[in-house]
């Protein structure tokens, strides 16, 4: 609760800068955020959660959520404690977490807030993964399109526009949560690529 009041902050942003546009609608259609412990985007979902907005997390798929090399806990783990709260967790058959796997530091995490939990169980929120290619592939994408390198977290999010079956209809008023810089990504990036910098 304590960090979604600070990191609310982003939602209330984005919420009276998006009504300030005179083009716009007062509030966007869909909302997308990447989801590792989900702070970022329990902070840009909060604020719209009364209103009919489409709300999107993204988690870290890895190399797929077929394999045991992911982290992505909404889509494939399964209700458990840890640090305390009853969240979904990635775990074994005997309740012991595992390991999670991701190119982003940041989405390398085994759990999730237990507010993410209940927005997955309530329906109110849409939980999809994206794999470690994919979201490279988006990061290189922004970098080289607008001139912007988004954190390897934010790629993520990022690679849902990208995709034939995101539902989005042309014309659509996006809010995509841009959580960091990707400066510090950058070597993670080229290594993945194959790039001497």
């Amino acid at each position: 609760m304590i960090v979604r009041e600070f990191q609310s902050v982003i939602g209330r942003e984005a919420r009276l800068q998006f009504a300030e546009r005179p083009e716009t609608p007062e509030i966007p259609d869909t909302l997308v955020a990447c989801v590792g412990g989900g702070s970022n985007a329990i902070g840009l979902f909060y604020a719209f959660l009364q209103d009919e907005v489409r709300m999107v997390g993204v988690e870290a798929a890895g190399l797929g959520t077929d394999t045991d090399q992911h982290a992505a806990t909404l889509t494939k783990g399964r209700l458990g404690v840890l640090h305390g709260s009853a969240s979904y967790l990635l775990q074994n058959d005997d309740g012991q977490v595992t390991l999670p796997h991701s190119v982003s530091a940041g989405l390398d995490y085994p759990g999730v807030g237990p507010e993410h939990s209940y927005l997955k169980e309530s329906g109110r929120v849409e939980y999809v993964s994206a794999t470690d290619e994919e979201a490279i592939s988006a990061f290189c994408w922004l970098s080289e399109q607008e001139g912007i390198l988004p954190a390897l977290e934010s790629a993520h999010a990022l690679s849902f526009l990208r995709r034939s079956d995101n539902g989005l209809r042309p014309g659509s008023h996006v809010v995509v949560c841009l959580s960091g810089r990707g400066d510090k990504d950058v070597n993670t990036v080229a290594d993945y690529l194959g790039k001497e910098l």
